[in-house]
């Protein structure tokens, strides 16, 4: 290629994104290029670096894959989030109130001391 930006546009013209690299003596610089590349890891000195790393997440962009493998982002594609409440006041009163009466003054006497005191 005959410059850097030639290059990033033909690492990003393609259907495919699923690793790249990039080799410089200037890694500063060679962490911008990355940041330019669509691509789902970019190894920097080094071939499929990400790749070969099991606690990195590594997948591709685009048509080279759908979602992540290894680390946190792998494990999460696993899972399912859910919610569990449950109702522990058997027989209570079917009302809006949360609080207990004694709680309900506390938070009003909170409340007023606050004015007086407002970094309590």
């Amino acid at each position: 290629v005959s410059n850097e930006q030639e290059a990033i546009r033909l690492a990003n013209d393609t259907t495919y994104g699923l690793s790249a690299s990039i080799f410089s003596r200037n890694l500063n610089h060679a962490e911008e290029l990355a940041q330019q590349i669509d691509s789902g890891d970019v190894s920097i000195n080094r071939a499929q670096y990400a790749t070969a790393t099991p606690s990195v997440p590594t997948g591709g962009q685009r048509t080279s894959g759908s979602g992540r493998r290894n680390g946190k982002e792998g494990l999460l594609k696993y899972t399912a989030a859910q919610t569990v409440i449950a109702d522990n006041l058997i027989g209570a009163q079917n009302d809006l109130q949360i609080a207990t009466p004694f709680v309900v003054q506390l938070l009003k006497t909170l409340r007023l001391i606050r004015r007086y005191v407002p970094f309590i």
